[in-house]
Order: structure tokens, then C-alpha cells, then sequence
């Protein structure tokens, strides 16, 4: 069952922009240190794109760690440039612990799926958690939005 989509934000903690500075371009990442975080591969090919402009950057990530809460520490701590799912750099942009980077280019965004028995109908309660889930990545991708406007 897809539950919705989510999209992904560059970002970066402000210790680290100021010194390092942000990147103006996709391309300009080959010259930062980039964080990455190993899941079944390391995503190191970031295709971004701006209206009809497309920009595919390969990354070398510096540093590559196994575990969501470990790229985040590592980024606020100011030690690289990572990308994130928007839902999860929403509370650091807002708090202030991260800055987004390149925010009029677009990262591909991606399904969210949830896996359950094949049935011809679902139990009531299993209907009413997926559309919780339904309605929570809708106010997550609508957060999301805001934080990347303000």
C-alpha cells in the first residue's frame, strides 16, 4: 500500500557553512566533505534538478555510517554536508541546527510503502494505522515545505 511520497533537503549545520561556506551549484559539492549513510548501497550519485535544468553530481562521501541518528549527529556537529529525507531535516531547520542548502534544487522524491498480507480486505484497525500513516506523511511533507520557504 503507498502511503505517500516524501522529498530529501542537502543540509549542513551552520558551524559548518560558515566555514566551509554553501554551495552555490549541484556541482559544487564535489568540494565539500559530504556524510553519507550506508543502507543497502551508499547513495553517492545525487541527480537534482531546477524547472527543466538537471544537474547529476557524484559525491565521495568522506565519512559513511550505518545509522540515521549517527548521520545526524555527525552533521549538526558540523562535519559535513549530508542529504536527508525532508521530514527529518524539517526539526533541525527549524531549531536552527541545520541550514539548507541548494533549496531551488529538487532531490528525486520517493515512495513510502507499507507491506502487509495480501487480502481482499484489510481489518478495520490495520485500515484506520495506514491512514494515520497516510495523514502523518501528508503534515510531515506540508512542515516540510514550510521549513524549506522560511
Amino acid at each position: 500500500t503507498v502511503l505517500g511520497d516524501y522529498g530529501h533537503t542537502v543540509v549542513a549545520s551552520p558551524d559548518y557553512v560558515a566555514r566551509h561556506g554553501a554551495p552555490e551549484h549541484p556541482h559544487d559539492l564535489v568540494e565539500h566533505q559530504v556524510v553519507a549513510i550506508r543502507l543497502e548501497r551508499v547513495w553517492s550519485t545525487w541527480p537534482f534538478s531546477r524547472g527543466s535544468e538537471a544537474a547529476r553530481v557524484e559525491v565521495t562521501p568522506q565519512l559513511v555510517v550505518t545509522h540515521a541518528d549517527m548521520l545526524d549527529d555527525l552533521v549538526r556537529r558540523g562535519e559535513g554536508v549530508t542529504v536527508l529525507p525532508d521530514f527529518v531535516a524539517a526539526k533541525g531547520v527549524a531549531d536552527g541546527s541545520l541550514v539548507p542548502l541548494l533549496a531551488e534544487w529538487a532531490l528525486p522524491r520517493m515512495p513510502a510503502y507499507a507491506l502487509h498480507a495480501p487480502r481482499k480486505r484489510l481489518a478495520r484497525i490495520v485500515e484506520e494505522v495506514l491512514d494515520t500513516l497516510r495523514d502523518a506523511m501528508r503534515a510531515g511533507a506540508s512542515r516540510a515545505a514550510a521549513a524549506a520557504r522560511s
